[in-house]
């Protein structure tokens, strides 16, 4: 399966990327474990584009053809912006005198498009990316029942803390440190 991948920042203005992308959220996150029927089209084109603007964000879109089939973004993150994400101090630790946090915040692959490497295709493109950038740790959450992400994240080098979101109580996460 042969993908292109695309960068997304605010000044790159790929509106039908953001538009397809938005759809394929809004699917993702209504299937099982997630169930998160609240997400609208327009809603996740904010919220994209609001992250967009983040000058250390960073994503990548897979497309096959002309049509969307993942996505993956993160950005890097303070202490107090992984507090406020995590609801709690728990993963204070992971943050060195140096260390560089780089927190990836979504991936999503079309159902029809999984277990063909799309995810830990643009994960890895994702982690490169930020590697460059300086990272040196990375932290994500996902839930417990979403049995192919956390096998993805386990092949990747993460592993999964024994540490809750206090948000979301069926959500863990995931570590990895580069040395």
């Amino acid at each position: 399966m042969k993908n292109d991948y695309y960068i997304v920042s605010a000044r790159d203005g790929k509106q039908g990327e953001i538009s397809q992308a938005a759809n394929l959220y809004c699917a993702v996150w209504r299937e099982w474990p997630w169930l998160e029927n609240d997400w609208t089209k327009d809603v996740v084109i904010k919220e994209i584009r609001a992250v967009a603007q983040r000058a250390d964000m960073i994503c990548f879109f897979s497309k096959l053809h002309q049509e969307l089939v993942g996505f993956s973004w993160g950005y890097f993150v303070t202490k107090e912006q992984l507090r406020k994400i995590s609801g709690d101090i728990c993963l204070d630790y992971i943050f060195g005198d140096a260390d560089k946090v780089f927190y990836v915040s979504e991936l999503g692959v079309k159902m029809t498009h999984r277990r063909y490497g799309v995810g830990a295709d643009i994960t890895g493109k994702l982690m490169e990316s930020a590697l460059r950038k300086g990272a040196s740790v990375f932290v994500l959450r996902t839930d417990i029942k979403a049995f192919p992400a956390r096998g993805l994240y386990a092949k990747l080098g993460f592993i999964e803390l024994s540490i809750q979101d206090q948000k979301y109580q069926y959500r863990t996460y995931w570590l990895k440190k580069i040395s």
